[in-house]
């Protein structure tokens, strides 16, 4: 794929909300495309989510952590969106 980093980590937000409003198109009797483009984005949210764990991973330097941050828009401070890609979840659990 090639994506890097930053705009990875965009993707959790836009996959469902692209599929969702793809889904939005379809009746109730096209249930197996639903079901298809459903099944299609969990397994894409899967693979983005794992590999996004896998670059918080981070090096022996950084103590096993690596933070990654994603300025939407580029705002300012108290206006702005971050959004942040870390291991608190598997550090915490390790302990």
């Amino acid at each position: 794929m090639g994506a890097s980093p930053e705009h990875l980590m965009i993707a959790p937000i836009v996959i469902p909300m692209v599929i969702g409003a793809l889904m939005l198109l379809y009746d109730d009797r096209q249930r197996r495309a639903k079901l298809i483009m459903s099944l299609g984005s969990a397994l894409a949210m899967l693979v983005i989510g794992i590999e996004l764990l896998v670059r918080a991973r981070g090096s022996e330097l950084t103590g096993g952590n690596s933070i990654g941050f994603y300025l939407l828009g580029d705002w300012a401070s108290p206006f702005g969106i971050v959004l942040v890609v870390d291991r608190l979840w598997s550090t915490a659990c390790r302990r």
